[in-house]
């Protein structure tokens, strides 16, 4: 575009040569401000160093809204610490065992190369992850101390190419046929194959590393299944997926579901066929069972694990027809862990005669007490995940709702989720922070207590059992009694004998810091339970010496005193500090007594009152002096 006006081209010209001129000077401003920004930041660092503060939080993390990122969990055993990798992860089989593996390399420093070379070995013999393996050899290559890789080559791992390559091409081919499987049953409609290359899919993406995809292909199930046993599948596969990637959200509703199903199930006397039916939980990962069924047409059973395996295998093909793979006669041979059936034709009657056949047994009776021990693995290994889910979502009574329900006997059908020392954990923690003393009392140590009676332990087993708890198998005392560690710290919280608590939340910390699902509430659930711990020792005193209450709770009582006043700031407690005679007075207390009374004088006046309004009014009833006006209408 062209300008005719002589002035308007020289404004223009103008207005150019003083931008060009102005921008160096701006540039250069912006750049002042910066440096006296950078300056103030320095000398505000420099005094918060200087009167003692250990963390600084950047104003980059305030502006951007998130906040500064919290620093990495980094958990350093002590000398004669009693945490013990070993017997930890003993319990544990599938996935969670590998999980847990390589998060205690990745926060533990000193046990980063035994783990890494334990998880390294375990994904070697048991799955196709070959992402994994990349993982965990990474971190078994990187030094502790500085998160780098080691400099000296002689502490260095080497990487096994040719699994790599076997395993990737292992992988390649079966995506391969099972994706072909996926297409051909869905040209042909046929609804049950759909739903089993579905899951076959999703066995498979979970055993190669791909969760996201593995819980694709569960959810796409949902859409094929036609009966509850196949909605009870779908939810126990992806809520075992979801609880490794904790997503608890997703775990939580799918317990909802899973549950609901099987109450239909219970209440319309179909557990026997749930057990000659076709329940099958992803990546090998059953109910104490090994691996083995699929949705080809080649025959083969899977064969029977013991429950103490670490067993993550890849899909293998089994019977195609409607509850007859290889875990249906698994299911009907018993529900356990240490039963091995005899062997399974590729078609649906074949594989439950060949599953019974290798049990011992296939009267009725047999079949309906092992259909019913199945229906009680499956609500136990719910409620495991309920539980845990809860606490992840930080609903910890809704968590010990469902966590004093676990059978401890049947660990053998969750060790894929958690260990019976786990579930002891973390039901003494959920009641410590959840449950007042009579409560306490009640449900977790009044049965177990050396001074409960015959009477006490008959009311609490009754309440359990309307409340829907176990009492069964070892019941909420038996779990308790899994974990010495986990027993004591209920056991005295209860005592009110706080020095021992907080001396085991000390002793154990690095255990509590080091679980999978834990470890991110510690800090709140130890604060809770100090607080709490403040609050009922403070009770029952009008007046209390610093000295004495430091002396109770073993600690020094300038961090006592610090905990007071941050608790008073708080609104927690309602005391008065005397810092010069370093006493502590409670507030003054209302008295309950004489509201009491003057309540029940309310009352009573409002009450008399009352009568006689409707005695006065039944008197001009009687007299006939109401008088009624005539209906207006509108």
């Amino acid at each position: 575009m062209e300008y005719d006006d002589p002035a308007a081209v020289a404004w223009a010209k103008e207005r150019l040569r003083l931008d060009r001129s102005s921008a160096p000077k701006q540039k250069q401003q912006q750049q002042q401000q910066q440096q006296q920004q950078q300056q103030q930041q320095q000398q505000q660092r420099g005094a918060c160093q200087q009167v003692g503060q250990d963390e600084w939080d950047e104003p980059d993390g305030a502006a951007t809204g998130g906040g500064a990122a919290p620093a990495p969990l980094v958990v350093n055993l002590r000398e004669k610490d009693p945490f013990d990798w070993e017997s930890y992860i003993a319990p544990y089989t599938g996935h969670t065992r590998l999980a847990r593996l390589l998060f205690l390399a990745e926060h533990c420093p000193s046990l980063r190369i035994p783990c890494a070379d334990q998880a390294l070995s375990t994904i070697q013999q048991t799955t196709t992850n070959a992402p994994l393996y990349l993982r965990a050899l990474q971190l078994r290559n990187t030094d502790p101390a500085t998160d780098a890789p080691w400099t000296d080559r002689s502490k260095i791992a080497s990487q096994d190419d040719a699994w790599i390559k076997q395993t990737n091409a292992r992988i390649s081919s079966e995506e391969e046929k099972l994706e072909l499987e996926l297409r051909n049953y869905q040209n042909n409609m046929i609804r049950e194959s759909i739903r089993m290359a579905n899951r076959d899919l999703g066995d498979f993406y979970r055993s190669a590393g791909h969760p996201s995809q593995a819980l694709k292909y569960y959810q796409q199930t949902r859409e094929y299944t036609s009966t509850g046993e196949h909605v009870l599948e779908m939810s126990l596969n992806v809520i075992e997926v979801a609880l490794d990637q904790h997503a608890y959200q997703l775990v939580a509703s799918n317990v909802a579901k899973a549950e609901g199903v099987l109450k239909n199930i219970i209440s319309g006397g179909e557990s026997a066929a749930l057990a000659a039916g076709s329940i099958h939980t992803g990546g090998g990962s059953r109910i104490g069972f090994g691996s083995g069924a699929g949705t080809g047409s080649s025959g083969g059973a899977g064969a029977g694990a013991s429950g103490s395996r670490s067993k993550v295998a890849p899909v293998s093909k089994g019977g195609n027809s409607a509850g007859g793979d290889a875990i249906g006669a698994l299911f009907s041979a018993g529900g356990s862990a240490g039963v091995a059936p005899g062997g399974a034709n590729a078609t649906g009657g074949g594989a439950r005669a060949g599953g019974l056949a290798g049990a011992g047994g296939s009267n009725g009776g047999s079949r309906e007490a092992k259909a019913k021990k199945l229906v009680r693995e499956i609500q136990d290994k719910l409620n495991v995940a309920g539980g845990i889910a809860a606490m992840g979502l930080r609903r910890y009574e809704m968590a010990l709702r469902s966590l004093s329900k676990v059978d401890i006997n049947s660990s053998n059908a969750w060790s894929n989720m958690a260990s019976p020392a786990d579930i002891a954990l973390y039901t003494s923690f959920c009641a410590a922070v959840t449950l007042d003393r009579s409560e306490l009392r009640r449900r977790l140590v009044g049965r177990g207590g050396p001074q409960s009676s015959a009477s006490e332990e008959a009311s609490a087993a009754a309440s359990n059992n309307a409340e829907g708890g176990t009492v069964t198998g070892g019941g909420i005392t038996g779990t308790l009694d899994v974990d010495p560690a986990a027993r004591e710290l209920i056991w005295k919280f209860h005592e009110c004998d706080f020095k021992k608590v907080f001396r085991n939340l000390d002793i154990w910390r690095s255990r509590h810091l080091l679980d999978f699902h834990l470890s991110p509430h510690v800090e709140q659930l130890s604060k809770t339970i100090r607080t709490r711990s403040v609050q009922d020792f403070l009770k029952p005193y009008k007046s209390l010496v610093l000295a004495d209450m430091a002396e109770a709770f073993g600690f020094d009582e300038q961090t006592l005193l610090q905990s007071l006043i941050s608790l008073l700031e708080e609104d927690k407690i309602d005391v008065r500090i005397n810092m010069q005679n370093r006493t502590l007075s409670a507030a003054p207390r209302k008295d309950e007594r004489a509201e009491l009374y003057d309540r029940a004088f309310k009352v009573s006046a409002q009450r008399v009152k009352d009568c006689k309004n409707i005695l006065f009014l039944q008197e001009l009833v009687r007299e006939k002096l109401i008088v009624k006006g005539k209906q207006q209408a509108w």
